[in-house]
């Protein structure tokens, strides 16, 4: 006899503990977005009922992976929630669940149901959502779904399902959200279906878009055609979806695009056309999306770009965000964005190994620039002079090998950079100073052996310092004087012998500092690393963080200021982080434990 998982919740307003579920993570609304599933009871459901949590509205009947092969008898008329995920189900008689008046939400995904009835569903007025994906449905009766008056979502992907037609869905004016890919779909048409927002048809192997009808579908707003190898968009094929705003055509197999592909589409706002093969920007009238503000064309063909591909594109008063990431773009020359007003420019992972002075002129309204994963070995000064609004500067992943003293001038809004894993084994004394509003710099990965005196002084709101993976064998003693906010300093894997004395001193910790020192050189610690230190509130999370594992620390009474730290608690010694595996706390239990007994407790 399969065991029930019940948690059956009583109408005076107590309720027993939901049992986890980990299975209805994979059921859970998947594929919709966020924004546009309206009443996301899959995602409700796994939101609440991840790690035990109580989730009182609900009646749950779960039964899954037991290899039950028809549905149970004995489910109490109470439920409102059914899940019979995984199972080898092979029908949903007349009658089954019409005892069910309480029921909302059916899940049935991952069986062996072939077939259902067109009173498979009869007299279960409150249901609002099914999940029938991952089955072996051939056909769906005319009218299966007929009065089921609150349904709003409905998944019937990952089946044999060849035609849907109006007569499908008669009844169903309430749906919302339809998925219905990775089907052997040779007839669509959901042309009543006229209150639709969300459609999934993605997964399908060779989908011929003609065969598709949109027509109907007034207020549809996403629509993801996701890899089902299309090659080409059918004359008008978005005519009749002038409400869309997201539509998202990634992972299939476009070469060219149709000058007036995207007729009619007067409220997309974003065109997601990632993972194709398209060998330049989309040669398309952009007129026809006056609303578009972001174009997603990563993972394509595209060599090389000129600044006459955006004219069109220059002329939508929305359009802010460009993704070029991933594909061979080999230079980006003067003014290569023409007069595009960017918020955001992603030219990630490409093959760039030369941009010029100029490159970035006219893009005075930028806010985030993505240039990692290329090959750029310089910049020229003053590249980014005219970025005023600059907040975030990503270069990554290039081979630079030096930070002049203008490559970063005129930076004056930008909070995070990024340079780690280049070159760099020289930084200017006054490369940062511009850079008044920096809060998180990372330079992980490079070749540097140490830092110029002063080079921090302007960034008084710097939250974030990675330097870790160098070669850094010496820090100036006045590194920090005016970083006095720091949350996280890394200065582990590097070649630190000791730390200069008053490093962090008159530092406020109002949260929490975490420092990483771990596998250094480091023998002894000064007792006054942390002079005049302002700790806002010991007991409760106002300490530092300070990771020190795989350092030949010699344990003498010179560290005692570390165990009467620990003992104050604004200190706490840590081996490794986790990010990378953790570990060492061995170590450091066993340092804590020496300091004891050679510096006693007091």
């Amino acid at each position: 006899m399969p065991v029930r998982l019940r948690a059956i919740l009583s109408t005076a307003g107590s309720t027993r503990k939901i049992l986890p579920i980990s299975s209805l993570k994979q059921t859970s609304c998947q594929g919709f977005p966020d924004a546009k599933v309206s009443n996301s009871y899959f995602q409700a459901l796994q939101d609440h009922t991840s790690g035990g949590t109580y989730y009182p509205e609900y009646t749950t009947y779960s039964a899954t992976d037991e290899g039950l092969t028809q549905i149970p008898d004995d489910i109490p008329e109470e439920t409102s929630f059914l899940n019979l995920r995984g199972n080898r189900i092979s029908s949903i008689p007349p009658g089954t669940l019409s005892h069910l008046q309480n029921l909302t939400r059916l899940s049935l995904p991952a069986n062996v149901i072939t077939e259902i009835s067109s009173d498979s569903f009869v007299g279960l007025d409150s249901l609002q959502a099914i999940d029938l994906q991952s089955n072996e449905l051939k056909t769906i009766p005319d009218g299966t779904f007929s009065g089921l008056n609150q349904m709003t979502l409905l998944f019937l992907s990952d089946n044999q399902l060849q035609e849907f037609s109006p007569q499908t869905f008669t009844g169903t004016e309430t749906l919302k959200d339809l998925a219905i890919g990775r089907n052997p779909l040779q007839s669509v048409d959901l042309s009543n279906l006229h209150h639709l927002r969300s459609l999934i048809i993605t997964d399908c192997e060779n989908l011929d878009l003609s065969v598709v009808s949109l027509s109907g579908l007034r207020a549809l707003e996403y629509l993801d055609l996701s890899r089902n190898q299309i090659t080409t968009i059918p004359d008008q094929f978005f005519s009749s979806v002038s409400n869309l705003s997201r539509l998202v055509l990634e992972g299939n197999q476009l070469l060219d695009i149709p000058f007036r592909a995207f007729r009619g589409l007067v409220s997309l706002k974003e065109l997601n056309l990632h993972e194709n093969l398209l060998p330049t920007i989309p040669n398309i009238d952009y007129s026809d999306l006056p609303m578009l503000q972001t174009l997603n064309l990563n993972l394509n063909d595209i060599s090389h770009i000129r600044s006459e591909d955006f004219t069109g594109l220059s002329l939508l008063p929305n359009f802010d965000t460009l993704f070029l990431g991933m594909n061979k773009i080999n230079s980006l020359q003067g003014r290569a964005f023409g007069n595009l007003k960017l918020k955001k420019l992603y030219v990630y992972y490409n093959e760039i190994s030369h941009i010029s002075s100029e490159t970035f002129h006219g893009l005075e309204s930028l806010e985030d620039l993505l240039l990692s994963g290329n090959g750029i070995a310089t910049i020229p000064d003053g590249t980014f002079a005219n970025l005023k609004h600059l907040t975030t500067l990503f270069l990554k992943d290039n081979s630079i090998s030096e930070i002049s003293t203008g490559m970063l001038a005129g930076l004056e809004r930008l909070e995070k950079l990024n340079l780690d894993r280049n070159n760099i084994s020289e930084i200017s004394p006054q490369a940062l100073s511009d850079l008044s509003e920096l809060q998180h710099v990372s330079l992980q990965g490079n070749q540097l052996t140490g830092f110029p005196n002063g080079l921090f002084n302007n960034q008084e709101s710097l939250l974030e310092l990675d330097v870790s993976f160098n070669q850094l064998v010496s820090l100036p003693a006045q590194l920090f004087t005016r970083t006095q906010h720091l949350k996280h300093v890394s200065l582990a894997n590097n070649q630190l012998s000791f730390l200069p004395p008053a490093l962090f001193a008159g530092m406020t910790i109002d949260s929490k500092l975490a420092l990483e020192i771990w596998n250094n050189q480091i023998q002894t610690l000064p007792n006054n690393l942390f002079d005049k230190l302002v700790v806002v509130d010991p007991d409760k999370s106002s300490k530092i963080e300070m990771y020190v594992a795989d350092n030949p620390l010699q344990i003498d009474n010179r560290l005692c200021w570390l165990q009467e730290a620990v003992a104050e608690n604004w200190l706490v010694l840590k081996g490794k982080p986790f990010r990378y595996g953790g570990g060492g706390q061995e170590e450091v239990d066993s340092l804590i434990q020496q300091l004891v007994e050679i510096c006693g407790t007091n």
